[in-house]
């Protein structure tokens, strides 16, 4: 996934051995930020975030790992990233912002954590396509 967020895409800016920190917004059980481990380099880290504490200590188990040397959860609230401004070369969220009641306030919250240049890929379902039974 990661991979054709930075490489598959006609405006590439930087290749994959260029990453050094992703941030993986509403991490849940951390499947996704796991798999994004491998696509940064050595020294970089992938940090996953969640709202629900408790999820974020059950999956925080996750990072003691072997191999996960360079994924870390924590718990942080989308709309008031504890992170400072210009610090993750890539963003990804996944079905987060349709939750919020304010999604514009929290991509800027988003875009101000990421690094000029840096990428913010958002996955999201289209909840209009379910009332129609599809």
């Amino acid at each position: 996934m990661l991979d054709t967020l930075l490489i598959n895409r006609p405006d590439s800016c930087c290749p994959l051995d260029l990453v050094m920190s992703v941030l993986d917004i509403g991490c849940g059980p951390g499947t996704i930020t796991v798999g994004f481990g491998p696509y940064v380099t050595p020294i970089g880290l992938v940090t996953g975030i969640d709202h629900d504490a408790e999820n974020v200590v059950s999956v925080s188990k996750r990072a003691s790992e072997p191999g996960m040397t360079n994924v870390a959860f924590k718990r942080s609230d989308v709309m008031a990233l504890q992170f400072e401004a210009d610090t993750f070369d890539a963003v990804f969220e996944n079905n987060v912002l349709f939750h919020l009641a304010d999604p514009v306030a929290a991509s800027k919250e988003i875009l101000r954590v990421l690094k000029p240049g840096g990428r913010f890929a958002a996955r999201e379902v289209d909840t209009r396509m379910s009332s129609l039974g599809i």
